[in-house]
Order: structure tokens, then sequence, then C-alpha cells
């Protein structure tokens, strides 16, 4: 996944900058249709449960009830939330640094989004050696 994070947004660049934003969406859109494709095929078994069916309101309330009556699901939410928060500023801001401070296009704007990927990446693979060796 963290590969395809590196690789995607670099390809997704220099497609903008050679064809522009057409070609850009157009390919965007065919890439959705594989998966899609695969969707479609799939044979989905229908499982019937004895139990009644439960209205979404009351799963979300009852879920939410729940978040908030456990420390430790209430403190991963608050983590994962002021993470979150924090990161997508960093994403939301990209590209008006890569046209006003930086002075660039969309391929430097593809490449800065690569380094994300693969930054995720080079996490993910070294997460094992650095926990045996703290």
């Amino acid at each position: 996944y963290n590969i395809v994070r590196s690789i995607g947004p670099a390809l997704g660049g220099v497609i903008l900058a050679f064809f522009g934003p057409l070609a850009a969406f157009a390919l965007a859109a065919l890439s959705d249709l594989a998966p899609l494709g695969a969707l479609w095929r799939t044979k989905w078994k229908v499982r019937t449960s004895p139990l009644p069916r439960e209205r979404m309101v009351t799963a979300i309330h009852d879920g939410v009830r729940f978040t908030a009556m456990s420390l430790e699901i209430r403190a991963a939410t608050a983590r994962a939330a002021l993470f979150g928060l924090a990161s997508i500023s960093i994403l939301a801001l990209l590209p008006l640094v890569v046209r006003d401070q930086l002075k660039s296009g969309p391929i430097v704007y593809g490449i800065l989004l690569a380094g994300f990927g693969m930054g995720a990446f080079i996490a993910g693979m070294s997460n094992g050696f650095l926990r045996r060796i703290t």
C-alpha cells in the first residue's frame, strides 16, 4: 500500500504536467474500473442473522456511548483525531507551498506527495528492527 502511495502521486504529477488535468482525471476514472469490475463479478453470500436488525442511528449511538465509556478507546480515538488534524493540514497546504514557496508545479507536488508514501513505507519496514533494538 505505501509503495503505491509513493508511486501514484509522482506518476499523477507527471501526467498532470505533461498531459493536463483532463488526462489525469480520465486515468483516475479508468483506474477505478478494475476494482469495480472485481466487485461486480464477486458472488456475495447473503448471510441471515437470527438477531433482529439494528437501526443505524441506534448503532451509531451505541458506538459513541461505548467509546465515551471506555478509557482506552477514548484515548486512542483522541490520539488518532489529534494526529489526523495535524497531519491533514500539511497535505492541505502542500499545493500552496509548492506554488508560492517553491515556485514549482505538478511534478514537484507529485514528488513531495510521493515522499509521504516513501516515508510511510520506510517507517513500516524499519518498525520491527527499531522495536528490537530499543
